[in-house]
């Protein structure tokens, strides 16, 4: 609560100014029925002009109470509303400011999913508002409707008043809980991660879903996913039935033994009909209208578990802290050395093996997305962990298989490279990127929207918009993993030329499958199992290793095209021609 205080500190004139609205507006709930009963007492007087004068003075008086009542709702509802608005705003802005700053790993946690970060955000921000403004304002609504319901009833007989408060309680409960039976049981929004995760995953991949007809397989998941909480809330909907039942009979038990209570007084002359019924009214409406309120009130039972969760997130230290520590940086303006023993500034490296071997892995960390278990990678002769994090990954470009767009223009997505560009820099690494024409042949151009991680073009769109981002950028490390996968053979010719001019001043790691593409790179790395097993320039891999995995790729992939051609080449072990 002292953090929630704190959060909640620029807003809390606002918030104490709803506080006392608030209490005022409960004041009315008690006053009201005073007033009730007053009226019915005057309908029984035998003087008619008497009643009629003291019946307007009466709703004169009612009148300026609504009034009243109008002005402090609005006002509480406003203020607290405004400061509990601005409170989950502040919470949403820093948990997804420590959202983005966690190291990638930390995403691979079945906690930290897609599905439950957004129930984080969307959900249990809203807990810190409810706890605060929200409970306490219904909190000090129902107390200073009860302080003034006592006053009043003790002035006109303390002896019923005694026997309106040992009833309250059951009143109370009745209304708070006839209320939650209309309004459905609220229940724990994490038991709904789960479904969340389910159902995002299969909106994110609804294109795959209905390729593979799968769509009664995630249904069926997603019906299992909520099976749980449909089983609490079948049970939880049974109980409170019988707990509404037992309450409603012990509230008109309260009312029957307050008014014979009444009635015993007035028999013994120790009350009058006005005072017996005045006292009545208020115990009724003002419990009912509390009971209203408490039930309208957000149910904080999970809100502590939810705060607790939003909290540890937003003071989690990354593992790897590119935001706190100021590390080292490289002076200069040259292409970067990257060790791993070793890659020289300027160079191009291709890596190759199979699926799984670990080459995107090496990618991962240069840009320090994962720290090694053991040994060290250097950059430009340091170590990346002394590096200045942010520094460090304003060195790469990197380009992957599956390129990540933002919801924007096309513009907007390629100078992600270099906010600072002018359009003649952004049009020139389109060109480079071979995908000008496609752009200016939209309606819209480069102000075409790309829509959700550019779900409004096809991989090989968004693949080449990433490739002219890494163009744009400029930078002194250049990382392909797959960057020309989804390109046909014309569009792989011309940004494989525009890649190894950017290539030429910086360091290149290239990860792909397609081996026609890394013939030029100075060095070519097999990798398997984790571990380089062949290393040298394409010809020495063939010449010195002839019967490698690389001559051995080399020839499948020769036969696969040569195939796909209706011809079958062979390499001629001896001379490394076909």
């Amino acid at each position: 609560m002292t953090e929630i205080w704190r959060l909640q500190k620029p807003e809390l004139p606002m918030l104490l100014l709803g506080f006392l609205l608030g209490m005022h507006a409960g004041a009315v709930l008690s006053i009201f029925p005073m007033l009730l009963g007053q009226a019915l007492q005057y309908y029984f007087d035998d003087n008619s002009s008497r009643m009629k004068r003291e019946v307007g003075s009466l709703c004169l008086a009612l009148v300026g109470l609504g009034f009243g009542s109008i002005i402090s709702m609005t006002g509480q509802q406003g203020f607290c509303g405004w400061a509990g608005t601005k409170l989950t705003e502040l919470v949403r802005g820093l948990l997804f400011r420590s959202i983005l700053g966690q190291e990638p790993g930390w995403f691979d946690l079945d906690e930290n999913s897609m599905g439950a970060l957004v129930m984080r955000l969307s959900v249990d921000c809203i807990s810190f508002r409810s706890i605060l403004g929200d409970r306490y304002s219904v909190l000090l609504m129902g107390l200073s409707s009860a302080v003034v319901g006592l006053v009043v009833s003790f002035s006109f007989n303390w002896r019923l008043t005694l026997v309106a408060i040992a009833v309250t309680p059951f009143t109370l409960g009745a209304s708070y809980l006839s209320l939650l039976v209309n309004v459905g049981p609220k229940l724990d929004n994490a038991a709904y991660a789960r479904a969340s995760n389910v159902a995002a995953g299969a909106v994110a991949a609804v294109r795959t879903v209905a390729s593979l007809s799968a769509q009664e397989r995630m249904v069926g998941a997603f019906d299992r996913a909520l099976a749980e909480p449909r089983r609490k809330s079948v049970r939880r909907s049974q109980v409170m039935g019988v707990l509404l039942g037992l309450s409603q009979g012990a509230m008109y038990g309260a009312y029957t033994l307050t008014l014979w209570f009444g009635a015993y007084l007035m028999d013994r002359g120790l009350s009058s009909f006005g005072d017996v019924f005045k006292i009545f009214l208020i115990l009724v409406l003002s419990s009912f209208s509390v009971g209203q309120l408490a039930g309208l009130a957000p149910d904080t039972s999970n809100a502590a578990g939810s705060i607790a969760v939003v909290s540890t997130i937003i003071h989690r230290r990354p593992l790897i802290d590119g935001g706190r520590r100021k590390g080292r940086k490289v002076d200069g303006s040259k292409a970067l050395d990257i060790e791993f023993r070793s890659v020289k500034g300027g160079s191009t490296v291709a890596l190759v093996g199979g699926s799984g071997s670990g080459k995107s892995t090496v990618v991962w960390l240069v840009q320090r997305f994962y720290d090694a278990d053991s040994g060290r990678v250097l950059v430009g002769g340091v170590d990346v962990r002394e590096l200045d994090l942010k520094w460090l990954r304003r060195q790469c470009a990197l380009v992957g298989q599956e390129p990540a767009l933002f919801a924007g223009s096309i513009r907007e997505n390629i100078a992600f490279g270099d906010p600072n560009a002018s359009w003649a820099e952004v049009e020139a690494a389109a060109k480079d990127a071979y995908i000008h024409k496609f752009i200016s042949g939209l309606p819209q151009g480069y102000e075409t929207q790309v829509g959700e991680s550019g779900v409004q073009l096809s991989g090989g769109q968004k693949q080449r918009i990433a490739i002219a981002r890494a163009i744009l950028k400029r930078s002194r490390i250049l990382l392909l993993d797959e960057a020309s996968s989804a390109l046909d053979l014309e569009s792989e010719k011309h940004v494989q030329e525009a890649l190894w001019r950017v290539s030429e001043h910086a360091t290149s790691i290239i990860v792909t499958h397609r081996l026609s593409t890394v013939r030029a790179a100075n060095r070519i790395a097999v990798v398997q199992d984790g571990a380089v097993v062949e290393l040298g320039t394409h010809d020495s891999l063939l010449a010195l290793q002839r019967d490698g995995l690389y001559a051995a790729m080399v020839q499948a992939e020769m036969e696969a095209h040569a195939l796909a051609q209706g011809v079958v080449w062979r390499l001629n072990p001896k001379t490394n021609k076909v």
